[in-house]
């Protein structure tokens, strides 16, 4: 698929989720390209018609959108509830069930997510798969103290290694949250998500799991030239 037929699928998928924006709400922004392409077209929705709504980042990809957008930036602390959240994925299984952490924002996702009273995934069809894991690790966000030890833990599920920069600086990938990152190379695709989900976060040392079990209200899955969507069975 070129990137322009890609583009458009991820447009497609953005542009289906503006439907349940409002004004008045407080909304949750993911992270990925999918949702920065979301961010773009809220940015222009809120002019265009004066909506007022507020945004709640879960990374700092997504503040600065909002900030360049003109999208009035909350924090977690300010508000009890979240209206509406917009998210991507780097897989969805047929359940709604998800694999983030591509970006290394998961647990800051994550708490969106779950805080959230309506949960909208959008992205391009590449990300739908049959079995979490088939075509991604597993990202684990993990306390630098004693990562080595985490990451021995973890050999029981297949092999983890340390996520590193692949451009510009040297080193590790830091999370907005000063931890690290391992991408777990599972020895089989996951049968039993929300089984592995608790299990990899009783681990001491992990603070998140890239599974993501609560299910979305919808999923909206772009491609070039339709838009399908997914709700949960």
């Amino acid at each position: 698929m070129s990137n322009d037929k890609l583009r458009k699928a991820k447009e497609k998928a953005a542009e289906a989720a503006l439907e349940h924006i409002f004004t008045g709400q407080i909304i949750g922004l993911g992270s990925g390209s999918t949702v920065a392409i979301f961010v773009e077209k809220l940015g222009e929705k809120v002019g265009r018609e004066q909506m007022k709504i507020r945004v709640i980042p879960s990374s700092y990809q997504a503040l600065f959108l909002a900030y360049e957008y003109g999208l009035p930036v909350l924090q977690p602390s300010d508000v009890e509830n979240v209206d509406v959240t917009i998210d991507g994925a780097d897989e969805i299984d047929k359940n709604l069930f998800l694999l983030k952490g591509g970006g290394a924002a998961l647990t800051r996702e994550k708490i969106i997510a779950y805080k959230s009273e309506k949960y909208i995934v959008i992205a391009d069809y590449t990300k739908l798969v049959r079995y979490l894991g088939e075509k991604h690790p597993i990202p684990i966000e993990v306390l630098p103290f004693g990562w080595k030890w985490t990451l021995k833990y973890l050999e029981k599920y297949g092999k983890p290694k340390i996520r590193v920069t692949n451009s510009g600086k040297v080193g590790p990938i830091i999370t907005d949250n000063g931890n690290l990152i391992i991408d777990l190379y599972l020895y089989e695709s996951i049968k039993d998500p929300r089984r592995l989900e608790r299990e990899i976060k009783s681990i001491p040392g992990v603070v998140e799991v890239g599974i993501f079990t609560r299910k979305a209200n919808v999923a909206y899955i772009g491609y070039e030239d339709i838009i399908r969507k997914i709700e949960p069975k």
